[in-house]
């Protein structure tokens, strides 16, 4: 916070104060949660000084963080439930500078609030918020075409790949008629439209895109940014469906080694770095490394992402299947469990995330009741 922030213990005091709120605003509902027992708690009850004890006020210092555990909407209220950081979390703190600019710390729109949403995996609510922004925009604004990727990228999490490419197609299209041809917002299309063709199983147009990407940040950023990680990563990805393992490793290492320099240490995308070298010593059959990297992923995932993130169910997933492979039944069960409970939550019933789950629990439950 770059301010002080006055709460109250009692709900219906702030409650009041949304209600006074004009139709054309937003209205936001923080729902705060502090640890009492901390030793340094940069927060202070004021009941005892106020003009009105009746509000039971709470005053949080200049510089209190806070990570966001859910966004839910009630109504026309924004509920978004905050937990306090403890004072001596400096690796949350780098996350936190981190993300506030993958993000964006200007003003706050619909834009900014729908990309908060996608990187918290709530992307229907994403999806609504971009939808607004839509709306508001002006036509020939240039916000659209940067719209228009973000609806790309939700598309593409949904598992809605034709609509995604439509979308980062559209946002590729107004970038190529307003700006120079290596600007950096074109390599980014390049990338997703690439990703898109990836879970397609299109791997060539996938590799076409990656290397169009790559060629544009080389030249703008060189070779230790986070966006040329993520392309090293991708065309990890490509080869691991190709079953080019070698191949696959040396691009997820060479990926993972940039964003160990260039991102803080328990950021997602260091974690997702793990998941994915994991999966390659999982088909390698190397399982004690499969499952070392799953666990440094798994670790990094849980303090970084909300608790239902599909991320986190996807390590769950990666540890259930090392389990299941050394024949620990039960504890894979157990794993997959956890991956099913985080995907039936943030994906839609049809989503193959979703549908592998169920696969999962229901073989592994066959395999079990053949043992006893």
């Amino acid at each position: 916070m770059r301010s002080f922030l006055s709460t109250s213990l009692n709900p219906e005091t702030a409650l009041s104060f949304i209600h006074t709120v004009s139709n054309d605003m937003e209205k936001v509902l923080f729902v705060v949660e502090a640890d009492t027992r901390l030793q340094t708690a940069p927060f202070a009850p004021l009941s005892h000084m106020s003009y009105f004890p009746g509000e039971n006020e709470v005053l949080f210092m200049l510089g209190a963080v806070f990570r966001i555990e859910k966004v839910d909407r009630d109504g026309d209220v924004w509920m978004v439930k905050l937990v306090l950081c403890t004072q001596d979390d400096e690796e949350m703190k780098q996350l936190m500078d981190h993300m506030k600019k993958d993000i964006g710390e200007g003003e706050a729109t619909f834009y900014s609030l729908g990309h908060l949403l996608l990187y918290m995996g709530e992307y229907e609510k994403a999806e609504t918020c971009i939808q607004r922004r839509f709306v508001e925009l002006s036509q020939n604004d240039p916000e659209e075409a940067r719209c228009y990727h973000l609806r790309g990228e939700i598309a593409n999490a949904k598992g809605d790949y034709t609509l995604a490419l439509e979308h980062h197609n559209r946002s590729l299209t107004l970038y190529l008629h307003t700006l120079a041809p290596d600007h950096t917002n074109i390599g980014y299309s390049y990338n997703s439209i690439g990703g898109v063709y990836a879970k397609m199983g299109d791997n060539e147009s996938a590799l076409q895109n990656y290397e169009k990407a790559l060629s544009i940040w080389l030249k703008c950023y060189g070779e230790n940014y986070e966006s040329v990680a993520g392309i090293y990563n991708n065309m990890g990805n490509i080869y691991m469906n190709e079953n080019k393992f070698d191949l696959a490793i040396t691009n997820y290492t060479r990926s993972l080694e940039i964003k160990k320099k260039v991102l803080p240490a328990n950021h997602p995308r260091v974690g997702q770095s793990y998941m994915n070298i994991g999966s390659v010593y999982y088909q390698k059959g190397e399982y004690d490394m499969a499952l070392s990297n799953y666990e440094k992923s798994l670790r990094i995932m849980t303090n970084s992402l909300p608790p239902t993130h599909p991320s986190i169910a996807n390590t769950y997933r990666g540890i259930g299947l090392v389990h299941e492979a050394t024949n620990k039944n039960q504890l894979a069960l157990e794993y997959f469990q956890k991956a099913a409970t985080i995907s039936s939550h943030s994906l839609l019933s049809t989503h193959q995330d979703v549908v592998t789950s169920e696969d999962d629990i229901r073989r592994i439950k066959a395999k079990l009741k053949y043992v006893e």
